[in-house]
């Protein structure tokens, strides 16, 4: 019954950030794409466990500052994993720095999931992620497809993200995903 109530909600936050309401006045750009769960081990201890696709739906917003030569800007978005028990919301800060054909986008914030916590039971089979609350991190670097602000997408890039809880909670395998997304900026 909670893992209903956990995937309502996260569905809800995608559904909001898939169509922008989640603030549309400020909303800059619509990220979406197709993410493997538990792709390979960078960061993440152990076995890949779940082995997932999911679809991938992110709301960046005008950027806040400009750092080292690059925009820092709020993101809300998050992971739906049809047919598995993992799906995703988060929200944090991106830096992104963009040349004329390619750009770098470094991220940091919080995401919540529907996962394992510790069931030893499942264990064999999920991985054991010790918290509902982890920290995300994702990586991406991507090429320019065209102009913004038409029907077709402004960029490609290759995304990779790791969530884990830090060594708060016990036990702390983190996961790491891998995926390709494609950006429209409006």
């Amino acid at each position: 019954m909670a893992y209903r109530r956990i995937r309502s909600g996260i569905l809800a936050s995608l559904l909001l950030a898939a169509t922008g309401t989640a603030a549309p006045a400020d909303a800059m750009e619509f990220r979406g794409g197709l993410l493997r769960q538990d792709a390979f081990s960078l960061w993440a201890i152990g076995t890949n466990r779940e082995r997932a696709w999911a679809i991938l739906a992110e709301v960046g917003f005008d950027p806040v500052a400009r750092v080292l030569g690059g925009d820092i800007a709020p993101m809300v978005g998050g992971t739906l994993a049809p047919g598995r028990e993992l799906d995703t919301a988060y929200a944090g800060l991106t830096w992104t720095l963009e040349g004329d054909a390619a750009f770098l986008r470094l991220g940091i914030g919080g995401l919540i999931h529907s996962g394992n916590l510790e069931n030893r039971a499942a264990a064999a089979r999920r991985r054991q992620l010790g918290s509902r609350v982890l920290f995300h991190v994702p990586v991406e670097v991507g090429l320019r497809l065209g102009p913004d602000g038409g029907a077709a997408p402004s960029w490609v890039g290759l995304y990779f993200s790791h969530m884990s809880n830090a060594d708060l909670s016990d036990p702390n395998p983190g996961m790491d995903n891998l995926g390709v997304r494609l950006g429209w900026r409006f």
